[in-house]
């Protein structure tokens, strides 16, 4: 999601954050989901106000921040810490679960699609061979492609039986 359609602009907060380092009132934490997770684990008790899920992702990002920045200062440990020290700290410590986008799942399902038919690809060049060499006759060459669509956990099974006959 771009910044134009309300995304989670990390250009804006870095810009922010570089603008107001020294106040130590920003954190070098630009995605709000890092922040929750993060709140999530270092917090004893519960953090999130009441109206939370009304909150705009710009208000969230700034109670999450300022959360974050309690949570540090309360700790007798890393309340002497800088602040990008801190969150280095979070980042190596507690890392954030991956959340894949619908932009990147795309991407990993059209990849996934792509090595499939790439790899019938090979199958069926494998099953032409072997009938041009006549050591399958055309029905088994139907039969073997039958197998290949309907048993996809045996199908390296299926080519390694086929390279034997070659």
């Amino acid at each position: 999601m771009n910044a134009r359609a309300g995304g989670d602009s990390h250009i804006a907060k870095k810009i922010i954050f570089c603008f107001n380092y020294e106040t130590g009132s920003v954190a070098p934490i630009f995605s709000t989901s890092h922040l929750e997770h993060f709140l999530n684990i270092i917090q004893e008790t519960p953090w999130l106000p009441i109206h939370y899920d009304a909150l705009s992702l710009g208000e969230k990002y700034e109670t999450l921040t300022e959360e974050l920045l309690k949570a540090k200062e309360s700790s007798q440990v890393t309340k002497p810490w800088e602040i990008t020290y801190f969150c280095r700290f979070l980042y190596e410590t507690y890392t954030p679960p991956k959340i894949i986008t619908e932009a990147q799942r795309k991407k990993l399902r059209e990849k996934a699609l792509m090595e499939q038919r790439q790899q019938f690809a090979k199958f069926i060049s494998l099953l032409n061979e072997l009938k041009v060499k006549g050591k399958i006759s055309a029905e088994q060459w139907r039969a073997y492609s039958e197998q290949w669509q309907k048993n996809q956990e045996n199908r390296q099974t299926l080519i390694d039986k086929l390279r034997q006959l070659e």
